[in-house]
């Protein structure tokens, strides 16, 4: 074996482990966008009905789960509210 050869093994090696690197990133990525369309949709759930308790739950976790989690309990926080009053009214007006 000679020193080119050593070179292109050692390089190859450096460029399949740049591509792991590469394809990791890019697959976080891909996982931020889908969960950035999900919380669009779920915002659009609630524009267009505010007692939309699901629209609150979704928007809740998929904050959290992309680390702003105070935002985050602020949706869950509204949706068990809403869930709580609806359960009281049912129970009192039903």
């Amino acid at each position: 074996m000679n020193d080119t050869e050593t070179v292109f093994y050692s390089n190859r090696a450096r460029s399949y482990k740049m591509l792991k690197d590469y394809n990791k990133v890019r697959e976080k990525y891909k996982r931020e966008i889908k969960l950035y369309k999900a919380y669009e949709d779920a915002k659009v759930a609630i524009e267009l009905d505010d007692k939309n308790i699901k629209g609150y739950l979704l928007c809740g976790q998929i904050l959290a789960e992309m680390g702003k989690t105070e935002e985050g309990f602020d949706k869950l926080n509204r949706a068990v509210s809403r869930m709580t009053k609806g359960m009281i009214f049912r129970v009192f007006f039903l």
